[in-house]
Formats: structure tokens, sequence, C-alpha cells
């Protein structure tokens, strides 16, 4: 079974993965935006929307958003970014591009990934104390997602993934789990643009540590004004950032199947 998948518009092949509690229908106006000029592949994640495989771990999961994506340009927003990493470190071919939004490589200790393990399993057990709904309510009023407006926080979106498919997701591809790829990252040839919210100070300092990490072919744009969901605050800045790293390194037509 391969992952739901949405697919709108013609030309290269761009491939959107959407972060956690979110699915494929949760990028607002940024699909219609780009489907003049893309094929705009948007992918359910595992365990989100209409995609199961709901326990993948994160090198699961990238291969799952590459047979789902094909080859194309990346997209990742924070969860949806670190899959697509663990795809690059695993099928680089299929990755003509790869853009992170709000993504970290990894925690870099033990005692760091066991706390953060901890506090996710926390948040499991949390989706069945209040239920499906109130999880989400209380988790887009998080501190660290201040500024974004009920629009484009997309509850009614986020509404149709179901509380087992997220508290999967989570146990499997929270950031305690993952390894960091830190060690990793300078042998992925591939061009890389990282994008942070001016007000997201913690992903600015985790986004220039990537690009030092990733070497000559990585690059970085900070958007004025918005925070960890900036192509949501700023959906026009974004994609017009995003529009001009594309054509930087050429946007070749790749077929969408």
């Amino acid at each position: 079974m391969t992952l739901h998948k949405t697919i709108t518009g013609s030309g290269p092949r761009l491939v959107l993965l959407h972060g956690f509690t979110q699915n494929a229908e949760c990028w607002g106006p940024i699909v219609d935006d780009l489907a003049r000029d893309f094929t705009v592949v948007s992918v359910d994640a595992p365990g989100h929307g209409d995609s199961f495989h709901d326990a993948a771990d994160l090198w699961e999961a990238g291969r799952l958003v590459g047979e789902a994506g094909g080859a194309g340009h990346y997209v990742g927003y924070s969860m949806g970014g670190r899959m697509a990493l663990h795809l690059t470190a695993q099928m680089p071919e299929l990755v003509k591009s790869l853009t992170l939004i709000g993504v970290t490589a990894g925690l870099d200790t033990d005692d760091e990934r066991s706390t953060r393990r901890r506090d996710d399993a926390s948040l499991a057990a949390k989706i069945d104390e209040i239920g499906l709904e109130a999880f989400l309510e209380w988790w887009i009023a998080l501190p660290l997602f201040d500024g974004v407006s009920a629009e484009q926080a997309c509850l009614a979106q986020r509404l149709e993934n179901r509380a087992d498919g997220l508290r999967a997701s989570l146990l499997a591809c929270g950031t305690g789990r993952q390894e960091p790829l830190w060690p990793l990252l300078h042998r992925l040839r591939v061009p890389v643009h990282v994008v942070v919210g001016e007000r997201d100070t913690k992903f600015a300092a985790i986004g220039q540590r990537l690009v030092e990490s990733f070497g000559p072919s990585a690059s970085m744009t900070t958007i004025r004004d918005a925070g960890h969901a900036a192509h949501l605050q700023m959906p026009s800045e974004f994609t017009a950032d995003l529009r001009s790293f594309i054509d930087s390194i050429g946007a070749d037509d790749v077929a969408a199947t």
C-alpha cells in the first residue's frame, strides 16, 4: 500500500511533505500558486491523512515518501523535512533539490534523545486522554506556532487525520527516535535550501548549522515577521523564494506519475 497523494498542475515535479498533525491539504494557497509552474505532488505522510504505514520509522518513511513522490524537487516542513532528509540519505537519485522549512538533522546526545522520547510518549498519551480535536486545538496553540492564524492552522483539514495514526507516527518518527544525521550531510550532493522564520530563533540557529554542515551546496533564507510555520504565515514570500532557488539550479521537467 503506497502513501496517499494529490497531484495538480504541470511542469517540473515538486513534492510537498507536511508537518506533524497536518496532511496533504494543509499547504494553504501554496499549492495553487506553485501549480502555475510545477506539477505539485502533495503527499500524506505515514500515519496522516489517507495514508497508513502508521508505525513506519523515519528511514521507512523516507523510502515511502520517495516511492509516492518520485523524482523531483522536495520541500519538507518540520517532520516532513526530516523524512525528506532520510529519503535523500537513502535515495539521492530521486531528489533534484531539497528545501527544508523548520527542520533539524537530529539531537546530538543520548540524554537529549531519551528526554525527547519521554516527552513524545506523554504527547501520544495526551491524544487518547483528551481526544483528537482537543489535542489539535492545544497543539496549534503552542508558542511554537504563535502568529499562525486559524485559517493558516487548517484545523478542519487536520481533523481528517486518525488519532491512532498520529499517535503511532509521533512514537516512531519523533525527534527523539531520530538518529542524528549531521555527520552524513556533507556527503549528500544535492542542492539544499533552508527556510526559517525570523521569529523562530531556535530553528534559525539550527538552519545555520544545516547550511554549514551541507557545505557549498546549501543556502538559507530568513522570512521576516514569521515563526516556525513561515511558509504558511508568508506564503507569497515563500513561493517567490522557492521559485528563485529552483530557477538558480535549473528545473528540469520530471513527469509526474
